[in-house]
């Protein structure tokens, strides 16, 4: 017996030629089967191209025995301008075989290995040796629900639908793609079927354009308006100025509508049922300046690192203003020096306390980075020019006895990794090793805010980033980005990173953490993270995408916009605790 040959569908619509004989003997030799050859085109529906490619298989030895059952994979890849194509698959051609043929079709999002493995199975019969076939199709559990069945009848000219009303979105290369596993069976009938002997089953599996209405009936587009109403629109606006608001916004059937950054439109998951209906709200996008308005900030000017900054920076009202700074995504308004109005109370702990955090800054994308500072606001005042009383202790994430080192090893530059590989400067990922302190923060973020983060009204921004700038030269001299070319860092040569560049030789700070050209590779994210456009561009950041939780520490080089000075103490600057602590 003959391995099945496997036949590659490369673009398009797959064409079955050739004859495939198909039979249930008793007491007859086997025929010979052959293989189907495929030809392909290339299908145009609406604006978009759809290809089709995967593989079709059918036995290639002598004969196929009644009760056989083969898959087929299907990938269909959409290419066009976000444009949502309605189809169907469709089934043209001929059968004849006497014996109608099951078929089942199943649909994922991702592509599984799966083949199936049969054993003949000879009984004996009046006046002869009935054959039939026994199968199973590995990884069939891993199908899920069946999103059609039916049968190919026998006759010519036939036209059978295998799943219909299905849509995809299409998007620039390399495009959007979903899989399907056909299973076709030559069923059983537990009588003699020696006449489909010599017969053929041929035809083609192609898609469609559909003009069905698609399984989601947007019902109303509302919009915020200037003076925080909504109106209804009959587009979705422009995803640079608005942003779904997922927690307004409701679909029927258990169905729930989120924002895609990568393709710049609406998605709805968990979507099972035709029909389901979706009101949908966009508010407009907060700039750092909106909140900076809402917090009742002014801006002020700009600050001099070059020497140590103890002032307090109070407007008419005797609020602490903020200072503006780039960051990857606009501008960013920081506290600087002896802060006291800018810490907030957000969460409880493990232990049923209010959680106490500092606003270290305004993203440009309008969230806000806190810093935790403890159980107790009397940890998030300073009481003298030393700094914090002992409620300081309670800030420390160290399970009230051992403070944590960076890493365990320090014999390494990989060391200075948040996540880190062997013998890679900018290592992460699945295969990375997670830094000590990393860990320590994952187990801190599971025992007390593992609630925010699921909580569908989550406060807290999954697609935070934390940069773990690994820019690097071996010359202690090296201008900060122009010679940071990664010349050293992988071993035990001596490395000064972009922090000490920056900061020890210029004292200039920066809150870019992408133009050390590793922005997807040291901009640490949540695994779960969509990304954010770059300065509203159409330059998608996503990160790593690497982080159990969205969760980090401080860079060093906010620490120096806070009012932090390279080999001087600063008492009289909202970060002073009188303790060491580690940054990013």
């Amino acid at each position: 017996m003959e391995k099945n040959k496997r036949l590659m569908i490369i673009v398009g619509m797959l064409l079955l030629v050739g004859g495939i004989s198909m039979a249930y003997f008793v007491g007859k030799m086997l025929t010979s089967g052959e293989g189907a050859s495929i030809s392909v085109i290339t299908a145009n529906i609406k604006n978009s191209e759809v290809k089709v490619e995967g593989t079709l298989e059918f036995p290639n030895y002598e004969g196929m025995l009644p009760g056989h059952k083969e898959p087929s994979i299907i990938k269909v890849t959409a290419i066009g301008e976000n444009e949502l194509i309605p189809y169907n698959v469709v089934w043209k051609g001929r059968n004849g075989l006497g014996t109608p043929l099951n078929f089942t079709i199943y649909k994922l999002s991702n592509e599984i290995s799966i083949e199936a493995e049969c054993e003949e199975v000879r009984e004996k019969v009046s006046g002869g040796i009935a054959l039939s076939e026994k199968c199973t199709i590995t990884n069939e559990d891993k199908l899920g629900t069946p999103i059609g069945k039916g049968t190919i009848p026998s006759g010519e000219e036939l036209n059978v639908t295998l799943a219909e009303r299905e849509l995809i979105t299409s998007t620039k290369e390399p495009g959007t793609s979903v899989y399907y596993y056909v299973l076709l069976e030559y069923p059983n009938e537990n009588d003699s079927q020696n006449e489909d002997m010599g017969h053929n089953f041929d035809g083609e599996v192609t898609i469609e354009a559909s003009d069905a209405k698609p399984d989601v009936d947007i019902i109303a587009i509302k919009v915020e308006q200037d003076d925080g109403s909504y109106k209804e629109e009959d587009e979705i606006p422009n995803d640079k100025e608005y942003v779904l608001n997922e927690v307004e916004s409701t679909c029927n059937n258990n169905s729930k509508a989120i924002w895609s950054y990568e393709n710049s439109g609406v998605t709805i998951t968990n979507l099972k049922q035709k029909g389901t209906e979706c009101y949908l709200y966009f508010d407009k996008i907060k700039t750092s300046k909106d909140v900076l308005a809402e917090l009742g900030r002014k801006e002020t000017t700009g600050a001099n690192f070059s020497q140590v900054d103890t002032s307090e920076y109070l407007d008419e009202n005797g609020k602490s203003q903020m200072f503006k700074a780039e960051d990857d995504f606009g501008d960013s308004y920081y506290f600087r020096g002896k802060v006291k109005d800018n810490w907030v109370q957000f969460g409880t702990d493990k232990e049923e306390r209010n959680m106490y955090w500092r606003i270290i800054r305004i993203n440009g994308d309008g969230t806000i980075r806190l810093l935790y500072t403890g159980s107790d606001t009397s940890a998030t005042n300073l009481t003298s020019d030393d700094g914090y009383t002992s409620q300081v202790a309670k800030t420390q994430i160290n399970n009230g006895a051992t403070v944590y080192q960076f890493n365990s090893g320090v014999d390494y530059n990989r060391f200075v990794g948040y996540e880190y590989n062997s013998g890679q400067v900018h290592g992460y990922g699945n295969d990375a090793s997670k830094s000590n302190v990393l860990n320590q923060l994952i187990i801190w973020f599971k025992d007390n805010l593992i609630e925010e983060l699921n909580d569908d009204n989550s406060k807290i921004d999954k697609n935070a980033g934390f940069c773990n700038d690994r820019s690097n030269s071996t010359n202690s001299s090296a201008v900060w980005p122009d010679n940071a070319n990664d010349a050293g860092g992988t071993s035990q040569i001596t490395t000064y990173y972009g922090g000490y560049l920056r900061l020890v030789n210029k004292r200039e700070p920066t809150l870019l953490c992408s133009t050390n050209n590793h922005k997807n590779e040291d901009y640490f994210t949540y695994t779960g993270a969509r990304g954010i456009r770059q300065n509203q561009t159409d330059i998608l950041i996503t990160g790593t995408k690497s982080l159990e939780y969205p969760v980090g520490m401080i860079t060093a080089d906010e620490v120096v916009y806070a009012g932090g000075f390279f080999g001087t103490d600063n008492k009289s600057y909202y970060l002073y605790t009188g303790l060491q602590y580690w940054t990013m």
